[in-house]
């Protein structure tokens, strides 16, 4: 995954890549394009379908290279399209995405309690949005153990058998360690798929390998988010290759040795893909104004760029003319065309804004079964009571 703008360009760039593409031309000498840049799953084309100098000869002709090869020739082609997806993509998803950021509690800063290992898989249950257009991100994690390690973090996901994720974290004895998860560490985001419960964890039998034992800090106080729940939870590990035994998890109310900042943001990303044919107009106007830039611009002298210089005050008007004139008083110029296409596209995808709900398997006090729904109670029952927990069993 790689999030920008609210939306995973991972997925959605190949949606919006093959959407248009070039027709083969059939002049004495063309070059021969690959299936990357003919194949049109919109079934429109780029080129004189949207401007008459948008054709492959002038963009070969004035492109810098005089020498280009037909493999580089492809590599120039597919890269000027991913620069005007990335160009509309960027217009669109201008608006701040962020709902919320949470640390999951503040430390009191007294009442530290080591933990014994016992062979369980600890952490947190996250459990995000029944919303694809919302998804949760965690963005750090801040450890506190008894002895400087290295160990490993899972990410699992209820119901998928093995760790979605493995990160190998290090810790210092008695500092609050913070780990980041970013694009250089591994980004951890957590969209509404296939379910909405997801497990971040340690295995304590790897901390007792390693001498380190979690310390389980005394909450100040408790977020509360809108629209993902995030609470301690264990399990006793099973030997039959899934991951834990759910039926026996226990829920300790106090945190166990890591603390999580976590973020809900607005995600496009399947929007996108479902509606990629709202991104055909703009991605066949941008590559029109280019063909004509490129033209105007040219650094070469060839036959082409010659005849298309003389008309160079034409093509001004017809790349930059923002409304009717007298010389030119019905077609705006492609540059103003391009700027509806953006803004069309905003109004369609951030209409008005108006009260939403948000259907989450739980709300902290709500549909969830007894132990989930009296955590939060719970915490605050045994904030004086640090040794108790509260078994499923």
């Amino acid at each position: 995954m790689k999030y920008t703008n609210g939306f995973d360009m991972d997925l959605v760039l190949p949606a919006l890549q093959k959407r248009l593409g070039w027709d083969q031309p059939t002049y004495a000498g063309a070059p021969v394009l690959d299936s990357d840049n003919t194949t049109s799953t919109s079934g429109r084309l780029f080129g004189e379908d949207f401007h008459a100098l948008c054709t492959i000869q002038n963009i070969k002709a004035n492109q810098e290279d005089p020498a280009i090869s037909d493999a580089d020739f492809n590599t120039y082609l597919t890269k000027r399209q991913n620069g005007m997806i990335m160009r509309a993509l960027n217009e669109t998803f201008r608006k701040k995405e962020l709902i919320e950021q949470h640390l999951m509690y503040t430390r009191m800063g007294f009442s530290d309690v080591v933990l014994p290992n016992r062979s369980f898989m600890a952490g947190w249950c996250i459990e995000i949005a029944e919303d694809q257009a919302i998804s949760t991100q965690i963005t750090f994690a801040t450890l506190y153990f008894d002895a400087d390690a290295t160990f490993n973090i899972y990410l699992f996901q209820d119901g998928v058998r093995g760790a979605l994720k493995t990160i190998e974290v290090s810790c210092q004895a008695f500092k609050l360690t913070t780990v980041p998860f970013d694009l250089d560490f591994g980004q951890i985001i957590l969209p509404f798929k296939t379910g909405t419960r997801f497990y971040l964890m340690y295995d304590q039998d790897e901390l007792e390998t390693a001498g380190v034992h979690a310390i389980r800090e005394q909450p100040e106080s408790i977020a509360h988010p809108k629209c993902f729940e995030a609470y301690s939870i264990q399990f006793p590990k099973t030997t039959d290759g899934s991951i834990f035994n759910s039926n026996q998890r226990q829920y300790p109310a106090l945190p166990m040795g890591i603390n999580l900042e976590v973020i809900s943001f607005k995600d496009h990303t399947q929007r996108i893909i479902r509606q990629a044919n709202l991104f055909d107009e703009v991605q066949g106007l941008q590559m029109a104004a280019f063909a004509i830039e490129l033209v105007n611009n040219a650094t070469r002298s060839n036959k082409t760029q010659r005849q298309t210089e003389q008309q160079s005050q034409q093509q001004f008007m017809e790349l930059n003319q923002a409304f009717a004139t007298k010389d030119v008083p019905v077609t705006p110029g492609l540059k103003s065309r391009i700027m509806s296409e953006f803004k069309r596209l905003r109004d369609t995808f951030y209409p008005p804004e108006r009260p939403i709900s948000v259907s989450m398997i739980s709300d902290g006090c709500g549909d969830m079964d007894s132990y989930e729904q009296n955590w939060m109670a719970e915490n605050a029952r045994v904030a004086n009571n640090p040794g108790l927990y509260i078994s499923s069993n």
